[in-house]
C-alpha cells in the first residue's frame, strides 16, 4: 500500500486516511513498526465508522455532509482545454 511505502521513504510525518474501512487496520500497524515516528490520522467519511481503524491510529476526525457540500466546486466547470465538465445531481 502506498501509505507504508510513503511512510517507509519518508514522505509525510503525519498521514490523513479518509477512511473507515478495517482491513487497512494491517498496513496502518506494519508502518507504526517500521516507522514509529509517523502519525496517522483516521478520517471518517459520513456515516461511516471503524472502532478498529480508530484503535490502530493516532487520532480521529469526521467529515460531515455539510463539509463535502461546502467543499465542492461549482456544478459546472470549464477546464483550460475548454472542456465542461458537470457534477452529477446526486452530489448536492
Amino acid at each position: 500500500m502506498q501509505l507504508v511505502e510513503d511512510g517507509v521513504r519518508n514522505v509525510f510525518d503525519t498521514a490523513l486516511l479518509v477512511s473507515a474501512d478495517s482491513d487497512l487496520c494491517p498496513a496502518v500497524r506494519s508502518l507504526k513498526r517500521v516507522s514509529a515516528g509517523k502519525r496517522i490520522i483516521a478520517v471518517f467519511p459520513p456515516r461511516r465508522h471503524s472502532e478498529d481503524l480508530r484503535k490502530a491510529t493516532d487520532g480521529l476526525c469526521k467529515i460531515n455532509d455539510v463539509s463535502i457540500r461546502n467543499s465542492q466546486l461549482p456544478p459546472t466547470v470549464v477546464n483550460a482545454a475548454g472542456v465542461t465538465l458537470t457534477r452529477p445531481k446526486y452530489w448536492i
